[in-house]
């Protein structure tokens, strides 16, 4: 109540300008391959900016890393610097964005590249049926690296690693 009655005198309008502070819509989807996290955002945040590591973007990135036969160097260092380049482009991206949707395995590294903004993290998963269903439409998809991203996330010795659990 005090604050409506200092807004409404004129004087104090015209003396100070009152900024509402720009308000970003930040999620990123993250979980193991083949459990459905581009087809959940591109249904749920249909109206949100799709950033998917997996679109694009990836190949802008990784496009510079090639030689002139446009083959990728196969490097430690050249993916260390495909990785970092991919996050900070990712989110430099969409500077000017209020609403955005960021899909890739892993949460992390998108948050770091954030810095000190926050992002509602959505772990995506499926059922092992689900799972088997989405890698047979893929037609071309390896099972075993699918698998070993489940492990990865779900069995708690390899899970611990990930800061999401601790």
């Amino acid at each position: 109540i005090i604050w409506l009655n200092i807004v409404k005198k004129k004087s104090y309008k015209r003396k100070y300008s009152i900024k509402k502070k720009k308000i970003r819509n930040l999620v990123i989807l993250c979980g193991p391959s083949s459990v459905g996290k581009t087809t959940l955002s591109k249904t749920k945040y249909s109206n949100y900016l799709q950033v998917d590591s997996d679109g694009p973007i990836w190949y802008q990135v990784v496009k510079k890393e090639c030689d002139d036969k446009g083959i990728m160097r196969n490097c430690p260092e050249c993916k260390q610097r495909i990785e970092k380049k991919l996050y900070t482009q990712m989110v430099n991206s969409t500077k000017d964005k209020n609403n955005v949707v960021f899909v890739h395995v892993y949460a992390e590294p998108i948050l770091q590249a954030l810095g000190k903004e926050s992002a509602k993290v959505v772990l995506v998963t499926t059922s092992l049926k689900q799972l088997a269903q989405n890698i047979a439409k893929r037609g071309n998809r390896d099972v075993l690296p699918v698998l070993r991203g489940y492990r990865n996330f779900f069995i708690p010795d390899h899970a611990k690693t990930l800061s999401l659990y601790k």
